[in-house]
């Protein structure tokens, strides 16, 4: 029998884990999934922004930014498109070094001369070597 693990798991479950753990650590900013085209992405990106919207009792969270991934850069059924508007300098040999410890992740179409290429290209768009960009769902001054 096949198992449909979205169905296993109700979004409104990750919606309080996240809502606890944010309270928990009252964090300035939360990174997400750029909801692509990975069901778990979207799921992921959907739980933490309803987790985070302001709310009476709990904690704000000034900046809330999606990150990227190389395979965002693929068409996205869903329309969507990552727009890059906040720029991160970074290490790119760190980078690299961190990302070879998710080798299950580690696929042609987002290899390390992918995620070295992506980093190249959002540095050159904030003139710094290599970058990793956001979007920007909520930043607050």
């Amino acid at each position: 029998m096949a198992v449909n693990h979205l169905e296993d798991f109700p979004i409104t479950n990750h919606i309080t884990e996240i809502e606890n753990t944010i309270n928990a650590l009252e964090p300035d900013t939360l990174f997400v999934p750029f909801p692509d085209q990975n069901e778990d992405h979207r799921r992921v990106f959907e739980a933490a922004i309803t987790a985070s919207r302001p709310h009476d009792k709990n904690f704000y969270i000034k900046n809330v930014l999606a990150y990227e991934q190389p395979c965002t850069l693929q068409t996205n059924r869903l329309g969507l498109s990552f727009v890059p508007q906040y720029f991160v300098p970074i290490d790119i040999e760190k980078k690299l070094e961190l990302y070879q410890l998710y080798a299950s992740q580690v696929k042609p179409y987002r290899s390390l001369d992918h995620v070295r290429a992506l980093a190249t290209i959002r540095g050159m768009q904030c003139n710094a070597p290599f970058a990793e960009a956001f979007s920007v769902v909520r930043l607050t001054a």
